[in-house]
């Protein structure tokens, strides 16, 4: 709570755990392996075009280039206004915007792996 009051300016906070995110280790059976380039946008751009929501996770176990992970696109939160276009008005989820692989903001700024260890804490928006 202490990180998300600090980033938030306030104690007064509203907090939910929509989702779990579990990924079995491919290594040991090549079938597992993730597609990878499913980007994507956890908030909707058209219902809430000021982003209002931060994400985190605690690390089960290290991520960096040889396991995968989370891959953010850094910069991408200051053009948050062009992934209206793209999205559906009723065909998306409510919070949630997919964004193709050709999408201009992956052009300008390029997706990059969140390199951590086993129990650190990630935040991202």
């Amino acid at each position: 709570k202490k990180i998300f009051a600090q980033l938030w300016q306030t104690n007064e906070l509203l907090v939910s755990f929509d989702a779990v995110g579990c990924f079995r280790e491919w290594h040991w059976n090549s079938a597992w392996k993730t597609i990878s380039g499913w980007y994507h946008c956890d908030q909707n751009p058209i219902e809430k075009p000021h982003r209002c929501s931060i994400q985190g996770f605690v690390t089960l176990t290290d991520n960096n280039e040889f396991t995968g992970g989370l891959v953010v696109v850094p910069q991408s939160h200051k053009h948050f206004e062009q992934l209206q276009s793209i999205t559906r008005i009723g065909k998306e989820r409510a919070n949630f915007c997919r964004v193709r692989r050709n999408h201009p903001l992956l052009k300008q700024f390029k997706p990059r792996l969140v390199k951590c260890k086993a129990g650190e804490l990630v935040v991202f928006d």
